[in-house]
């Protein structure tokens, strides 16, 4: 067990696994911790860095198997998929080790963008850290590179990057990740004339707004398809 603690407060001990960002937790693993009293720290301290969607090995598997699916229907023999405000990174290095164990004959180009404009030595999260390869470039430049699927998980709220995302007559889907109450506005989350909405089933759906792990389901995953 390792002591994590911030501005003052009594260090809390989290088991080995949550200091290690490489780590997928299971929900079984997450259930331990609020078993422990541990849950509310990691939510508000994560030393993997602040994420409002807490990835978990179920989320994980039951989206990337989505997207296998998804991937394979677009008739291109290579995909760019991009994800935004990807934070440290932690999202699309996942997704990327799971889509290599799908049966995908196709190259597959991941890319994680943000602009960092959360970080600075005076906010409270400043353990955040860029723990993966993470580019410094905002979503509208990163959208000219023609992306084939963007992802973006927990858009600010009452942004709207779905703009970029819809005028790009390259990208074939989009995916947005959060709660409609907390993320984007009203005009993210609906579908239009290109775009077809879908509910994507997964397991594991675990969020910061969650009191516990087994709360699971308040962040949603909806798909936008031409």
């Amino acid at each position: 067990m390792k002591e994590f603690g911030s501005f003052g407060e009594k260090p809390k001990l989290f088991p080995e696994w949550a200091n290690n960002p490489r780590y997928m937790p299971s929900l079984q693993d997450l259930k331990g911790l609020e078993r422990d009293g541990l849950w509310e720290d990691l939510k508000h301290h994560n030393p993997h860095g602040f994420e409002f969607q807490i990835l978990t090995k179920e989320f994980i598997k039951s989206f990337s198997d989505f997207l296998a699916e998804e991937i394979n229907k677009i008739p291109k023999e290579k995909l760019n998929i991009l994800e935004v405000g990807a934070g440290n990174g932690r999202l699309t290095y996942f997704l990327k080790e799971a889509i290599k164990d799908k049966a995908i004959n196709k190259e597959i180009v991941f890319r994680a963008i943000d602009d960092f404009s959360w970080d600075s030595d005076d906010q409270p999260f400043f353990w955040t850290k860029k723990i993966f390869p993470v580019e410094n470039i905002s979503v509208e430049e990163s959208i000219k590179s023609n992306p084939d699927i963007v992802i973006s998980s927990w858009m600010p709220k009452d942004e709207d990057w779905t703009v970029n995302f819809r005028t790009n007559p390259n990208i074939q889907e989009f995916i947005l990740i959060g709660t409609e109450m907390d993320c984007g506005n009203k005009n993210s989350w609906v579908a239009d004339e290109n775009f077809k909405r879908k509910e994507v089933p997964t397991h594991g759906n675990v969020c910061w707004t969650d009191f516990a792990p087994r709360d699971e389901g308040k962040s949603k995953v909806f798909a936008f398809s031409r």
